[in-house]
């Protein structure tokens, strides 16, 4: 059956099926916390808290790190549809689509197709890839609708997570089972976003026990093809299924346990030639939360994340089994002290056709190791007023052996209406599959090349500091702002030279590298009325590049040129009455003064919706509306364009 004909059957399918499954099902009483901001008060937003500094819940407003988080409200509102166009919203985060599923995506710099600096999360699971370094964002797809909360830290996180949490960490935070009791079922359609469908089940199992189920399907269009270039043949489709349950018999004990599954088909061109790339995989993970004395804590969590990838020219799988125990407790009267142990084991399977230009990849199967200790400590100096976090992870892999993660965290909140805060953290990029141990041999646009295996490549490092402050400077209007300077060291080059053989073109890894990057974040929500909130964002970046004499690498130095030195955020919520809203959302990003440049470009989302009553919400939202197309990042040579799109949305929830 053809791909698309099979993802659109399955929308229908869906929205039938969920139809009769809200009809046969007793609704189940909603819970106190929704999760909807809808009608939150201005103090209650700003009473957020954030878990992805140190992993255990703090205050946002108190917290040291330059972060951001973005709500179940704000992505409701937002009208985005996948991840990284939600992501748009937080400062500091780039965004550049290259074709209808792809995008280059990172925090503070070094963006690529494969943005190897940036560690993101979904509940404590990384969704970095060894292979390449890099995370494939489409296999990556989650139900936006499942989602409590996102994370943005900009800045390592190394001390917390470990290595390649060098520019930033986003962690998503789903929704316990329990938040999303009763029928959900979603359906929409339009121009680009073709259709889509989501439909969730939540049941009370037990006392204290809670299961909600899901499945969702989506088709995009093509992407705009510039004008005289080939078709780019990229639609895109997606089905995913997947489950939480959650069982809280106490104050003291809780355990979660989420999977899912997922299969992608995207069209694509291999060397010219259009194909189906397919993606498919899932993950299992369970975590028990136990009370370990006093007011100390026990985390214990395991994972498995499996991953498919047929692109036509190459075939891979990657298994991963991730452990981890973690203990907090307080030390005295003015500490509390956490500490741990992961330990991960992966399985990178790779073939490649040779009729697609391939010759080929060894070793075909690399099993790899992690092992990490870690402590974080947490000290009041001043309760209320003074707080110093100092952590350190020592961390074991397979390329480069013992790695180490120190950080120091200050905050100084002399009222509740003000924190000003400063952080050094060290922070470290292991080499990828691909960087360490991978040899392959192709025709590069006719061109014969060979990357031959570096073992000796090192880790790349980061030495960062950062300084920030947040300010409730009224009673409806706050703001934040953060300056840093990253100083990096060991960065990875590609080094190339003409072999023996003649035309073959041989490239190694080296780390003849380092460079320097800094800029800020500002952000601004005001709550011009009750029903009226704007929410305004910047960030700029500056990134120098030094590389050795030795190098003849030109890519790196052209790193810095893949960043906007400058993009801004407005955003307006407007809510009409009780049952009207209407949300408008305008960006201008710069220029990417590349080899290949993107012009600066300014977008324009505008989403009006209305509850209907008895659970029904309906809302129509029209994306980039100031012009019919604009290219935002530039993936070997395809030069297209991401379109203006319209489509209509309704929510069904019982």
């Amino acid at each position: 059956m053809n791909p698309s004909l099979r993802v659109r059957l399955g929308l229908a399918l869906m929205s039938a099926g969920g139809v009769v499954l809200a009809e046969e099902t007793a609704p189940a009483p909603a819970p106190a916390n929704t999760g909807d901001y809808r009608d939150a008060t201005f103090e209650e937003l700003g009473g957020l808290t954030i878990s992805s500094v140190s992993k255990a819940a703090e205050d946002f407003f108190r917290s040291a790190a330059a972060g951001s988080v973005i709500t179940a409200e704000d992505i409701r509102r937002s009208g985005a549809l996948t991840l990284p166009d939600v992501l748009r919203l937080a400062p500091g985060v780039e965004v550049g689509q290259y074709n209808s599923r792809g995008y280059a995506l990172t925090v503070r710099g070094f963006n690529g197709t494969a943005a190897t600096k940036l560690l993101p999360l979904v509940d404590g699971r990384s969704l970095y890839s060894a292979r390449a370094g890099g995370t494939i964002w489409e296999a990556r797809d989650l139900p936006l609708e499942d989602v409590e909360q996102i994370e943005v830290v900009g800045g390592p996180g190394g001390t917390t997570w470990g290595t390649n949490a060098m520019n930033g960490v986003v962690n998503i935070i789903t929704k316990s089972a329990r938040q999303t009791q009763g029928t959900q079922v979603t359906a929409g359609g339009g121009v680009y976003e073709q259709a889509f469908a989501y439909v969730r089940q939540g049941v009370e199992t037990g006392p204290n026990a809670w299961l909600r189920v899901y499945a969702k399907a989506l088709a995009r269009g093509e992407t705009e093809t510039v004008a005289g270039a080939a078709d780019v043949n990229d639609a895109w489709h997606q089905f995913r299924s997947g489950f939480r349950f959650d069982h809280e018999p106490s104050s003291a004990a809780s355990t979660v346990v989420t999977g899912d599954v997922f299969f992608s088909d995207a069209d694509q061109l291999i060397l010219g030639s259009p194909g189906v790339g397919k993606t498919s995989g899932g993950h299992l993970l369970g975590r028990r939360e136990l009370e370990a004395g006093g007011e100390g804590r026990l985390s214990l969590q395991f994972y498995y994340d499996r991953i498919d990838r047929d692109s036509l020219s190459t075939v891979s799988s990657a298994d991963v089994f991730d452990a981890e125990a973690r203990h907090e407790f307080d030390l005295g009267e003015r500490q509390r002290l956490s500490w741990g142990a992961n330990a991960r084991a992966s399985r990178l399977e790779d073939k490649v056709r040779t009729a697609a230009g391939f010759i080929r990849v060894v070793p075909d199967v690399r099993y790899l190791k992690l092992g990490a200790i870690f402590v974080q400590d947490t000290i009041h100096l001043s309760p209320g007023v003074w707080t110093a976090t100092l952590g350190l992870r020592a961390e074991y892999n397979d390329f480069t052996d013992l790695e180490s993660l120190p950080s120091l965290r200050v905050a100084w909140t002399p009222s509740d209406r003000l924190t000003v805060w400063g952080a050094y953290s060290r922070a470290v990029r292991i080499p990828s599959r691909f960087e360490h141990d991978q040899s392959s041999e192709q025709l590069f646009f006719g061109q014969p090349t060979r990357t031959i295996p570096s073992e000796e490549v090192e880790s790349e490092t980061l030495d960062a500091f950062e300084a920030g402050a947040r300010r409730r400077v009224s009673n409806w209007l706050t703001a934040g702002a953060s300056v840093y300077f990253n100083q990096y060291h060991h960065l990875i080059t590609g080094e190339s030279r003409v072999d023996a053989t003649p035309g073959l073109i041989v490239t190694e890894f080296e780390n003849l590298g380092a460079g320097r990057a800094w800029g800020g974040e500002l952000s601004a929500t005001a709550e011009a009325t009750d029903w009226w909130r704007l929410i305004f964002t910047w960030s700029a970046i500056r990134i120098d590049i030094d590389s050795d004499a030795r190098s003849n690498d030109a890519s790196l130095p052209a790193v810095a040129d893949k960043s906007p030195a400058h993009q801004l955020g407005l955003r307006s919520l407007w809510n009409i009455g009780k049952t009207w809203e209407a949300d408008a959302w305008l960006r201008w990003v710069d220029e990417l003064p590349d080899s290949r440049p993107v012009a600066a470009y300014t977008s324009l989302d505008l989403r009006l919706g209305k509850q209907l009553g008895r659970g029904w919400e309906v809302s129509v939202v029209a994306r980039n509306l100031l012009e019919p197309s604009h290219p935002e990042f530039i993936f070997s040579g395809v030069r297209s364009e991401v379109p203006r799109g319209f489509y209509l949305r309704v929510d069904w929830r019982r």
